[in-house]
């Protein structure tokens, strides 16, 4: 997966069935289909960037997750500039060892990252201009980023599912003209707040879970994002969250790679403390590969912190979980 490009879309709030595909520079109307035949998917079935996916020792230390080249990374456009200047000692050589990997995702990508995927963030549905010839993407590119306008969700999925499916016609012409030896790969993002339309009982984590959605998913994507940041202060319900996600997904598709979601969203950690990120990693299912660090910039409650600042902690935390880890202010 080192070299190549992704397409990440989120899921609107339903449950949905494909009913009709919409062609890439065009609308035609085809029958759904079936789970069993869902869209060709890239056999993934290595860990993002080859890495493994379990714990590995050197020494007799453990290394994965915690150290650099573990994990892959989604990061919001404003991260990055925000942690570096948080101006802590160490932490550019810290951020460049985790985040200055093919595996890390970023809109606007930071001088001395030379690594970092770059994402194009679409702000357009009309997908058959945006992949109409081999020039309309820039080779630089490696992610193309596209969410649904809330709009899109109201009239039960429909719009936004038509527009789902009209991406990935479009991304699958492309790959045909323009890559056919580096194709762009998909990554779909699910929330857990899909599941307040699901018809079951329970929070919206039972009724996600309920109404099977990642099952149902699995099979159009390459990498599924699960964006449990909502329950990462409960480390039970987050591990149950990721647990039964994933194997749904793995059901619908053995070869889909998962990542989870985490925040520094005061709203999400209201104890701003990032040994809770550090035990959320430590404590999911050795299947997931990495996650999206969600990201808003605000301070963390009356601690007085920034969002950042919790980030760059969150680093040293994990270089700390390994033999010979550099904390921030450059000691052991």
């Amino acid at each position: 997966m080192r070299y190549a490009t992704l397409v990440l879309f989120s899921v609107a709030r339903r449950r949905f069935v494909l009913a009709w595909v919409v062609a890439a520079c065009g609308q035609q109307a085809v029958s759904s289909p079936t789970q069993d035949a869902g869209p060709d998917v890239t056999d993934a079935g290595a860990p993002l960037d080859g890495t493994p996916d379990v714990a590995v020792t050197d020494g007799g230390a453990a290394t994965c997750p915690y150290a650099p080249g573990c994990l892959g990374w989604i990061l919001d456009d404003n991260f990055m500039p925000a942690l570096l200047a948080t101006d802590a000692a160490g932490l550019e050589s810290l951020a460049q060892g985790y985040f200055d990997t093919n595996d890390t995702f970023v809109s606007h990508v930071p001088s001395g990252f030379p690594k970092i995927t770059p994402m194009l963030h679409l702000d357009t549905t009309d997908f058959g201009s945006v992949f109409s010839s081999c020039s309309s993407v820039p080779q630089a590119t490696g992610a193309v980023l596209w969410g649904p306008d809330p709009a899109q969700v109201d009239d039960g999925g429909t719009t936004f599912m038509a527009n789902f499916v009209a991406l990935h016609s479009a991304v699958q012409a492309f790959n045909a003209m323009c890559r056919p030896t580096n194709p762009l790969l998909i990554i779909g993002t699910l929330a857990a707040d899909l599941g307040e339309d699901a018809d079951a009982g329970g929070d919206n984590t039972a009724k996600f879970i309920a109404a099977q959605y990642a099952l149902d998913f699995a099979p159009y994507v390459d990498i599924l994002q699960i964006q449990s940041q909502a329950s990462e202060s409960d480390q039970t319900e987050f591990v149950s969250f990721l647990t039964q996600a994933g194997k749904q997904a793995k059901t619908g598709n053995p070869a889909v790679r998962l990542m989870g979601g985490l925040a520094t969203i005061p709203s999400r950690l209201p104890s701003c403390d990032p040994h809770v990120l550090l035990d959320d990693i430590a404590a999911s299912p050795s299947d997931y590969e990495g996650y999206w660090l969600n990201y808003t910039g605000a301070e963390c409650g009356d601690s007085g912190r920034s969002e950042a600042e919790i980030a760059a902690q969150l680093l040293e935390l994990l270089s700390d979980a390994i033999d010979g880890g550099v904390s921030l202010d450059g000691g052991p």
